[in-house]
């Protein structure tokens, strides 16, 4: 018997088995993983990732978390390094009472 991607079992000469319509994938997943997504990027995209992962001693999943947090932490700083808007100037030059 010869185990597929998902999990299941395949027998030679046998028709892989179905999966019933409605449940979730079997495709198992590693410790620290919960669940998993498939996440289609070109070969050149995987193929940075898998460099940047084995340069850190990392996951492919723990890169992408880590330039996922590097992006939003970037667009945080574009945001507060923008000029403030009227409201915001009159809300901060306020009394304190």
């Amino acid at each position: 018997m010869i185990a597929t991607r998902a999990g299941r079992p395949v027998v030679p000469g046998q028709a892989p088995a179905q999966r019933p319509a409605g449940r979730a994938s079997t495709i198992p997943y590693t410790a620290g993983m919960a669940a998993t997504k498939m996440l289609r990027v070109s070969d050149r995209t995987h193929d940075g990732f898998r460099r940047e992962a084995q340069r850190r001693g990392a996951t492919i999943d723990e890169v992408a978390a880590a330039a996922l947090r590097a992006l939003r932490q970037k667009e945080m700083g574009e945001q507060l390094a923008a000029p403030l808007e009227d409201g915001e100037t009159e809300w901060l030059d306020a009394s304190l009472r």
